[in-house]
Order: structure tokens, then sequence, then C-alpha cells
């Protein structure tokens, strides 16, 4: 199989920025956007996996984007990286948009535990990427 090594670097590094900026968004209690930048992470780790792939990834859905990675490279843990993309997808637009809200606003609506466990899902996902 054919690969761009380099390509898949640069994205792979990108998703490790984004997931200090999740651990360090927790730390200021700035949980919406903590959310989101897990959500990034497991989207720029699984592109970078496809650009290595020699791939050109589109879309923002993680469980999209880990279909396409399972679709090509079986990997262990399938279901429960499935469910972890499943959490994540939901971060995308309702962390930063208030009107994916009836009220409030998209920071209102998140809490500690939330983002932690985005970060959680996150740091799964990338360590899978990492390895493959």
């Amino acid at each position: 199989m054919l690969t761009n090594a380099g390509e898949k670097e640069r994205w792979l590094e990108e998703a490790r920025g984004d997931f200090t900026c999740a651990e360090v968004l927790l730390e200021a209690a700035i949980f919406n956007a903590s959310a989101f930048h897990g959500q990034q992470c497991a989207e720029k780790a699984l592109k970078s996996v496809l650009h290595g792939m020699n791939l050109n990834p589109w879309g923002h859905s993680i469980l999209g984007l880990l279909q396409d990675v399972v679709d090509r490279a079986p990997i262990d843990n399938e279901d429960t990286l499935k469910s972890n993309a499943r959490i994540l997808d939901r971060h995308y637009l309702a962390s930063r948009y208030p009107n994916v809200w009836a009220t409030g606003t998209a920071a209102s609506h998140y809490d500690a535990p939330m983002a932690l466990e985005a970060i959680q899902c996150a740091n799964r996902i990338l360590e899978v990427c990492e390895r493959l």
C-alpha cells in the first residue's frame, strides 16, 4: 500500500495540538470549547490515518471517518471506538452554536463531566491512530 507519511504526520501533529487545547480548556472551565477540541482531535487523528493511506478524507463526522479507516484497516475495540465517535460527533455543532439549543448559550449546556468524557473519547481514538 502506498503511504503519504508526511501528510499523515502533519495531521497527527494538529490532532495532538487539539488534544492539548482540550485539556487546557477543561482546566480553565471552558467546557464547551474543551469538548469541541476533543472532537477536533479525533477528526484530525482519523484524517491523518486516511492521508497516510493516500486518501483525501472529507467531512467532520468522527463515526464516518472511523468507518473509512475500519473499511481499510480493521482495528481492535471497533465497537468501543464507534461509541466514542458517536459521543464526539455530538460536540461538533452543539458546543459552538447557541441556535442548536432552544435556550441559553452553547456554553451553558456543558459541564466538566461532559468535557472530560469528550477528552477521554478523543484520547482513545488518538492512541489508535498513532499506532496505525
